[in-house]
């Protein structure tokens, strides 16, 4: 008989093989010349190989899908999906067949190898599923994960708002259970979904890895391992591929992956890591961030989406999978302009953003009124808020972000939330956001080779005690030695660990480099000019891949080091002696680290109270620097004594996780187990003080924090004293000036005048004279009384039932001290180039009248329905310097809030003014709300910004009212969210500052525009 072997055919091919060779009839069949053929015994047997070594692995989450139905096919050039061999562990098979033709039996060997799969395939708790394919296949992987409401499997709820009304299940993991008939955040609960994503697997290099290892070492693919998440993007995205009908290519899916970024996103520089594959990440759920992934403003963008998909089908009462089908077909069609889903979708998200940021900021208030918009209601809502909260403290904990950057984060996120499907798509961006990531990466790595090399160290310590154990002694010192390395590593690098360590770290920058390596490919593809970020992303993965490298070998070597201790100790029977001398070193280890995390404490608190009073004692500039150097100084002690305690916390755990070994081999021998309780007792006491410690740092560390914001405050408020008297002066003095050249304007065309040279005086102001030219477009404006003059050119523009009239002017004004003010730069063209664009700032001095109706000359100005004015400004011969500039946004309404032309009887002028500039060697920015009704002019609000200081900023409302004038002082230093540092009141000539660290500080000769209620 003959015999063939050969690799195993690809799913196409071997279906094609089966049709021709074992078809009943001759391709070739003619009704008149019908000549039988006699069968013939299959005589040629074909072989397959298969070598299962190349992983596919990810997990399901929307959120996590628990005992989920996975199924694997491949897809054919036409779209088609096949079926594919595959198994849940590597390793090699042949399968052998016979047939009539060589081709028709290795068909049948590789069909009895796909009849070979796994019967059943399910996610695991979290998620997660790993399949192996053979090393010679290459093409889309086609993956599903499946959970019904009738089966077994499990959903998870990630939506802030829930998951509707319903039952949840109840699983013994923690997780959230109340049995109050609805799906809240965080709760178990059974529907039907379907998540798929396509994979594509690249031909295996020649220097790939021939079979399967645990440990990555390159990007995406190398060495035989792919990582496929799934998610409502990757089903989304898999959609779109089916559904084009063609052979997908790595184009195809990087072309689908920025589509669904573009349309259920909108800015993919959020997410550019994941621009040309979705599948290798965005598999975060939000209810139990395990830190093997960032927790970026990306992926919480993607999460919040992604979750509001599950709260709006649970508020439709229909089925998720229903949901997400409309949506993705609405993706896929480009149909999102008029989709409902989209649209609802949309709205959920932006509550989910409001409640994400009400949580960051700990506003209880504010997290409870962002629940209830969101659906949550009344008697649910504190205990929905807790498990949101604490979902965010077990993310922080494991390291997949922290506090600061969730607050950094959180405008990003929300504004994105809001404007979901726009934002910058430029491939510039995407490079800049990749860049971005690598040195964030870079950073966050600092130091990890510092502590793998300690732990190599203290390998070659435990080898050079391995190299004698001529003696029982000696054999129990270098097996306690080596006990106590390999408890210390294992708790370093499991990823199963509750909190933070090396190997989460190690995960989440290796997922990290993956993506950029991927996103920055694509790139270059596009434009070579993006290699240099190729290469940066690259050097990332490089420097990840040789930190696991590290890793993973100090694991293998430390194993070696126990078994070989082990096997010693077996040889003179002293386990115990062994396990009693591991549990009482390790114990010397916590007690001495323990000594000094409380000298690290002790310094720390020394130091503190240095900076504590250095910020009470700040009068001027000179005291706040040396305040914030003292702060300084208590923030490193602080930063020692935390990372101390936080190594005397792992060596008690050391010291614990031994004293309970010890106890178990002495319960083994039938010992007693007194030394090895005490050993637990002391332990445990250890932790105990530990833990303690790091609760009352990370309390000081809050109250460091109020003592910086406050030292920042008063420096700021010093400065703010300084110009304070600019912001009365020049807006003062500026704005009356405005209001003259309107009470001109207003005067001209009420006097119904005729073309020409006209003068007058401006009937609110009798001190100015003006005259006009209209025939040169010429203003000029005086005060009789003294040296104040404007000087202005105009122009008129009619388009259809609109016009407007262009000023631009310089001149001199006098403030009511003497002080000399100075508006530069007339320029007709700027002016009107502002007018037209109606954003940014002109570098001139301009006001415009938008006028209702077409006009050809001032006098036919009837209607003024918004003005604004921007000016160029210097202060000049007096005692306050100031450059920079003044501009005001004026609109009227009448008394029932209805919009009116401006300058008529009855209208309630409101003004937004803002004067920029620098004064005293200060940049800053003042903003003012006016009301000018019945001809009085009536602050609101006043917002002083100190720019380039820490986000300083002084708010008050300047609203008359019977009590004082009230406000506050925050920063904005290094976060988006500000910081109040302080509560003002109006006290008589200025303001009382309340500082967050208890004092109040009284500045006087603060006076906004000359408002005062004292």
């Amino acid at each position: 008989m003959a015999k063939r072997t050969t690799k195993i055919l690809t799913p196409v091919a071997a279906s094609i093989a089966l049709s021709l060779g074992l078809s009943g009839c001759s391709l070739f069949d003619d009704d008149d010349n019908n000549v039988p053929v006699n069968p013939t015994n299959p005589s040629v047997e074909g072989s397959v190989n298969a070598n299962f070594s190349v992983s596919i692995s990810g997990k399901a989450v929307k959120g996590t899908l628990s005992g989920a139905m996975v199924s694997v096919k491949t897809v054919d050039a036409q779209g088609n999906k096949v079926d594919l061999a595959y198994r849940t562990q590597a390793g090699e098979e042949s399968a052998t067949e016979t047939a009539e033709t060589e081709e028709a039996a290795k068909a049948k060997a590789s069909a009895k190898l796909i009849s070979a799969n796994p019967a059943e395939l399910k996610t695991t708790t979290n998620g997660f599923y790993e399949i192996f394919v053979d090393e010679n296949f290459s093409g889309p992987v086609y993956i599903t994960v499946t959970t019904t409401k009738e089966g077994d499997a499990l959903v998870k709820c990630d939506a802030f708002a829930g998951c509707g009304a319903g039952s949840a299940v109840k699983v013994d993991d923690g997780s959230v259970y109340k049995e109050n008939g609805k799906i809240d955040f965080g709760e178990w609960y059974k529907d039907d979904l379907e998540l798929s994503v396509v994979k594509l697997i690249t031909p295996a290099s020649s220097d790939s890895a021939t079979t399967a290892k645990r440990g990555p070492s390159f990007a995406d693919g190398d060495d035989g391992f792919y990582r496929a998440n799934l998610s409502v993007f990757t089903s989304t995205a898999a959609r779109i591929l089916l559904g084009a009908g063609t052979e997908i290519d790595a184009a195809s899916v990087g072309a689908a992956s920025t589509q669904v970024i573009q349309q259920l996103v909108g800015d993919v520089s959020l997410v550019a890591a994941l621009a040309n594959d979705l599948s290798l990440g965005g598999a975060i759920d939000f209810t139990s961030v395990d830190g093997s992934e960032k927790l970026d403003a990306g992926a919480l963008v993607l999460i919040q989406v992604a979750s509001s998909l599950q709260s709006l089908a649970g508020k439709d009462g229909r089925p998720l999978g229903e949901v997400l089908t409309e949506l993705s077909a609405d993706v896929e069609t480009g149909n999102l302009a008029n989709s409902q889903t989209f649209t609802r979708l949309k709205d959920e998200a932006k509550k989910a953003g409001n409640v994400l940021r009400a949580v960051v900021s700990g506003d209880q208030a504010a997290i409870k009124a962002a629940l209830v918009e969101a659906g949550v209601s009344e008697e649910d809502i504190d205990a929905v808020a807790a498990d949101i909260e604490s979902a965010v403290d077990t993310a922080v904990n494991n390291g997949a972000t922290s506090e600061d950057d969730l607050k950094d984060d959180i405008d990003t996120v929300v504004d994105q939330l809001d404007d979901i499907g726009n934002g910058d798509a430029s491939s510039d961006k995407q490079s800049e956001a990749i860049l971005a990531s690598v040195a964030s990466s870079q950073t966050a790595l600092a130091g990890s080779d510092t502590t793998l090399a300690g732990f190599a160290t203290s390998l070659e310590t435990v080898k050079g005690l391995g190299a004698d154990l001529s003696t029982k002694e000696k054999a129990i010192e270098y097996s306690a030695a080596a006990t106590v390395l390999s408890t210390q590593y294992t708790a370093a690098i499991n990823l199963d660990a509750d909190g933070d360590n090396l190997g989460k770290l190690l995960a989440r920058e290796f997922a990290t480099a993956e993506q950029l390596v991927s996103a920055a490919t694509q790139l270059v593809t596009q434009n070579a000019k993006y290699q240099p970020t190729l290469d940066q992303a690259n050097a990332l993965l490089t420097q990840v891949t040789a930190l696991i490298a590290q890793r993973d070998q100090l694991s293998t070597d430390i194993a070696a080091e126990l078994a070989a201790a082990k096997a010693k100790i077996d040889e003179y029977g002293a386990a115990l002696d062994a396990a009693k001398k591991a549990s009482d070193d390790s114990l010397v280890v916590a007690n001495t680290d323990k000594q000094v995390a409380d000298e690290k404490k002790a310094a720390f608190e020394t130091q503190q109270l240095v900076a504590e009073n250095a910020v009470k004692a700040i009068t001027d500039q000179d005291s706040a620097v040396l305040a914030l150097a003292e702060l300084n100084k208590a923030q490193a002690a602080l930063a020692e004594a935390l990372t101390a305690y936080n190594n005397a916390e792992t060596s008690a755990n050391t010291a614990l996780t031994l004293a309970n070994a010890y106890k178990a081999e002495a319960q083994n021998q039938g010992e007693s187990t007194d030394s090895a309780d005490l050993a637990i007792a002391q332990a445990n006491i250890l932790i105990d003080g530990a833990k303690a410690a790091l609760i009352s740092l990370d309390a000081s560390r809050t109250k460091l924090s109020i003592y910086s914001n406050t030292a920042l405050g008063k420096q700021g408020s010093d400065k703010l004293v300084n110009i304070s008297f600019v912001t009365k002066e020049g807006a003062d003095a500026i704005f009356n000036a405005g209001e003259i050249l309107y009470d001109v304007v207003r005067d001209i065309w009420d006097s119904g005048l005729d073309t020409g040279k006209h003068s007058g005086t401006a009937p609110n102001f009798p001190n100015w004279a003006y005259s006009y030219d209209t025939d040169d477009f010429e203003l000029k404006l005086k005060n009789t009384q003294g040296d104040e003059q404007i000087d202005a050119v105009y122009q008129i523009t009619s388009a259809g039932s609109t016009s407007r009239v262009v000023l631009t002017w310089s001149g001199l004004l006098t403030a009511d001290s003497g002080q000399k003010i100075e508006i530069q730069k007339a320029d007709l063209g700027a002016c009107d180039a502002w007018a037209v664009s109606n954003n940014g700032i002109p570098n001139a001095s301009c006001s415009v009248l938008y006028v209702e109706g077409s006009i050809s000359k001032i006098e036919d100005v009837e209607s003024v329905t918004h003005a604004k004015t921007f000016n160029v400004v210097e202060f000049v011969d007096g005692q306050y310097g100031f450059k920079g500039s003044f501009s005001s946004d004026a609109t009227a309404v009448d008394a029932q809030g209805n919009p009116v032309a401006l300058f008529t009887d009855g209208a309630i002028e409101l003004a937004d003014v803002t004067l920029s500039g620098r004064s005293e060697d200060t940049d800053f920015t003042a903003h003012f709300d006016l009301r000018n009704e019945s001809g009085s002019n009536d602050l609101g609000l006043a917002n002083i910004m100190l720019d380039n200081f820490n986000g300083y900023a002084f708010k008050v409302s300047l609203i008359d009212e019977s009590g004082p004038l009230l406000g506050n002082v925050s920063l904005n230093n290094d976060t988006n969210i500000p910081a109040i540092v302080g509560n003002v009141e109006e006290i008589t000539n200025g303001f009382r500052i309340d500082y967050i660290n208890g004092e109040s500080i009284e500045y006087t000769d603060i006076d906004f525009l000359g408002q005062s209620n004292n």
